[in-house]
């Protein structure tokens, strides 16, 4: 088979289809992944809820922050360099 530059567009193209079916493919495996494990844990998990800790100061910050407050707390009210 003779090389033409038909033939190389036809494999770009194929390849290009391809690479996009694969990256597709990959980012909806990991939202399903995801989105089971957000649903598994809200249904069996009493913490999903009602946080406690860590958890909880940062959805304090999150909901403050969406609803227009973005520093609720002072800077630097755990120790530095806390994780």
């Amino acid at each position: 088979m003779y090389r033409t530059l038909e033939n190389d567009f036809f494999r770009e193209y194929i390849y290009m289809r391809f690479t996009r079916l694969l990256f597709a493919i990959i980012i909806g495996l990991g939202l399903f992944i995801r989105l089971n494990y957000i649903t598994d844990q809200s249904r069996n998990n009493p913490l999903f809820y009602h946080p406690i800790m860590d958890a909880k100061i940062h959805t304090e910050l999150a909901l403050n922050f969406f609803e227009g407050h973005p520093l609720s707390k002072p800077p630097f009210f755990r120790a530095p360099l806390y994780p």
